[in-house]
This record gives C-alpha cells, structure tokens and sequence, in this order.
C-alpha cells in the first residue's frame, strides 16, 4: 500500500491512515479553500523577485501539506481542540 505523509507538531502522519478520521464537512471546506492558499499572486513574485527569493513550486507534496494544515485549522475551529490523530 502507497503511503503519503505530512507534519504535524514535529511528527510524520500517515495522511491516508488519518483521513480516514477527518470529518468530511470540515475536509470539503479545507479542499474548498486550498487553491486560494496556494496561488501566487503577481505582488508575491515581485517581492520574491526584489528580494532574490524563489517560490517553491507547487508540488503534491505541498498541497498535500497545505490542506493538511488548513483542515487542522478549521477542524479546532469547529471542536475547539486539535485535530492530533495517533497514525504515524
């Protein structure tokens, strides 16, 4: 079986074990809002441009790590506690 991992608090997840533990509602939101967290707007380039700074590609890694974090963010907003799923 093909495994996927993220961080979280200093920790490797296994992504595909913990989804299974997401609460859809809160995932639809996450995906729903994970395109606006990782587009590069035209004034990032210029200031990562000024700066000689690059912008990492957006890799499968990275989006992957992008929603992971943006469902943690909304599912304590929903519970009030963190998502801390015990999958490594």
């Amino acid at each position: 079986m093909f495994h996927r991992y993220v961080e979280h608090n200093g920790q490797k997840i296994d992504y595909d074990r913990a989804s299974w533990l997401m609460d859809k509602e809160v995932f639809d939101h996450a995906v729903s809002r994970l395109p606006a967290s990782l587009e590069q707007t035209e004034f990032d380039k210029a200031v990562a441009a000024r700066n000689g700074w690059t912008i990492p590609e957006v890799t499968k890694e990275r989006e992957l790590q992008a929603l992971w974090d943006i469902y943690c963010v909304l599912h304590e907003r929903k519970y009030s506690r963190a998502f801390n799923p015990d999958v490594m």
